[in-house]
């Protein structure tokens, strides 16, 4: 792949030559950053955020890592909307997990967690009370919080907590 700026540039051996937007799905951003940034804004607070891809290990996905000091300054509200890159995932993952005479209200899924996400703008309180009230909002149908079984995510679906001391050692998860 060669970055747009250097599409003049000969490239011995080279046989193909492709742009980003090539190689992206329709629709697809680049804004990585944006997606899944290297902190968590709380205010005054930054935490800082990593990313670990382990299918199927308790560590993938995001882990927010809080330090001790913080711990009963934090409330626990924002860390459900995880970062905009996993948020309509995450979204759809809960959809899923509703019981089937409230799944069959949500289907399919992928749309309706794509329209939710569209509709929701963080920080907008408990991620699951927003869910709830912009479903109803797009369809009449009520759901409620404790619908939703986030236990039964994949682990990158969850937030992940790590509290650490002052040198940011890992203390809990």
């Amino acid at each position: 792949i060669v970055p747009e700026a250097d599409q003049s540039k000969s490239y011995p051996g080279a046989v193909l030559r492709m742009t980003e937007a090539d190689v992206l799905r329709e629709g697809a951003s680049t804004d990585v950053k944006h997606l899944f940034p290297d902190h968590l804004d709380l205010g005054a607070q930054g935490l800082r955020l990593s990313y670990a891809h382990e299918p199927g290990a308790d560590l993938d996905g995001v882990s927010v890592h809080i330090p001790l000091t913080l711990l009963y300054a934090l409330s626990p509200e924002p860390f459900g909307w995880l970062v905009p890159g996993l948020r309509v995932a995450r979204i759809e993952g809960l959809i899923r997990t509703l019981p089937m005479n409230l799944r069959r209200q949500c289907t399919p899924a992928a749309t309706y967690a794509q329209a939710l996400a569209e509709r929701m703008t963080p920080p907008e309180g408990d991620f699951l009370a927003a869910i709830c009230t912009h479903f109803r909002a797009m369809t009449g149908v009520v759901l409620k919080p404790e619908d939703f079984d986030e236990s039964k995510l994949e682990a990158h679906l969850r937030p992940r907590l790590v509290l650490e001391d002052a040198d940011g050692k890992a203390l809990a998860e």
